[in-house]
């Protein structure tokens, strides 16, 4: 089954949702369902899973905890954790607009939702590269 990427790792099957560019070249979804909502709900929960399970890996491996490059690695998770929260309460509001039929404010939260995503999928790369922590 084909997927459209809106915003790593917010992934939406075509049937669930569907997509239209306007003139100012800014996609906009017009059919969002119950199903759109749910995996966007299911890609938040499995960032936090993710953001979890690399710090206790990180403390199981170490044998040093408290080593300054570790100790970095464990704030910016701390960071994601934030972001993930943020993420929660946009959500709240996306079920909010979702069952008033906002289009236009759900749009906007899923933008913001996945851009979010997009911003600790960014860091964690940059970061792999300079760390052997992560």
């Amino acid at each position: 089954m084909e997927q459209t990427i809106i915003s790593t790792p917010v992934i939406i099957e075509n049937d669930s949702i569907d997509i239209n560019v306007n003139s100012a070249c800014q996609t906009t979804y017009t059919n969002i369902t119950a199903a759109t909502i749910a995996k966007i709900s299911y890609s938040i929960n499995e960032l936090e899973t993710a953001v979890n399970t690399a710090r206790k890996i990180i403390f199981t491996i170490n044998e040093m905890p408290f080593e300054k490059e570790i100790i970095a690695t464990l704030a910016r998770f701390d960071e994601y954790e934030k972001v993930i929260k943020k993420q929660r309460k946009l959500f709240a509001q996306l079920c909010t607009c979702y069952s008033k039929r906002e289009i236009r404010e759900m749009n906007q939260l899923i933008k913001i939702i996945g851009g979010l995503s997009a911003m600790i999928r960014e860091d964690v790369m940059s970061n792999s590269r300079k760390t052997k922590y992560i």
